[in-house]
């Protein structure tokens, strides 16, 4: 099985390390509950350029899903790929998440939509169910994929380089938030307990941007410190 994973960075001046595509790989190559094995994750879609371009490297006859990770300066363009590739595979399964998920454009083009933690839906994805939404994942048992894909980091880091862009990171330590504020767009998980990552492992991690070369690193925490 073939997974491609779409978050397409939203500014020409820089772009983002695929960090959802590398979550998710980690997730599902430590899992200790199913073999999945037979997956491979396909690059990501991570770039800033237009869907026909940042698409025409991919057979998608070849793909048998396609993730999409949905914000609200990239769902517009998630939605053209997801368009192109349906076109191509009336079969592949296309899978939507993240905040912007309300739009009816993406219900209409997608086989599913969430706003749970994408690894507690991953495997239900893979494995042909259907998702169990609103679950939450055991954060210290995650491993962090800037670690465990340091080189796939880096090869992504000098093809942004190249592009003369800045490399912009996302960085998790926690989820989770215990307030829920009316003014705020965070995500799906506020009014809910804060779920802290592996405290090593968020150490290793800051030396792992380092030989990566990150620019800019942006906390996805919602409440830093």
């Amino acid at each position: 099985m073939k997974v491609l994973v779409s978050n397409p960075s939203f500014e020409h001046s820089n772009a983002w390390l695929p960090y959802l595509w590398g979550r998710l790989k980690s997730y599902c190559e430590f899992n200790d509950l199913q073999d999945l094995s037979h997956v491979v994750w396909l690059d990501p879609i991570f770039l800033s350029e237009d869907p026909i371009s940042l698409t025409e490297s991919y057979d998608f006859l070849d793909v048998d899903v396609l993730l999409l990770s949905c914000y609200v300066w990239n769902w517009e363009k998630n939605i053209k790929i997801a368009k192109i590739a349906k076109a191509v595979n009336p079969n592949i399964r296309i899978i939507a998440g993240g905040p912007q998920t309300q739009d009816n454009d993406l219900f209409s083009i997608c086989d599913y939509v969430t706003n749970s933690d994408a690894e507690s839906v991953i495997v239900d994805i893979i494995l042909g169910e259907t998702p169990r939404n609103d679950l939450k994942s055991n954060l210290s048992n995650l491993k962090s994929p800037y670690v465990a894909y340091i080189d796939d980091y880096i090869r992504f880091s000098n093809q942004i380089l190249s592009q003369n862009k800045s490399v912009n990171a996302i960085w998790e330590t926690n989820r989770g938030c215990p307030y829920k504020c009316t003014f705020c767009d965070w995500g799906s998980a506020t009014n809910s307990k804060i779920r802290r990552f592996d405290h090593q492992q968020i150490l290793s991690e800051i030396e792992a941007f380092g030989k990566i070369k990150v620019n800019m690193l942006f906390s996805a925490d919602a409440n830093y410190g």
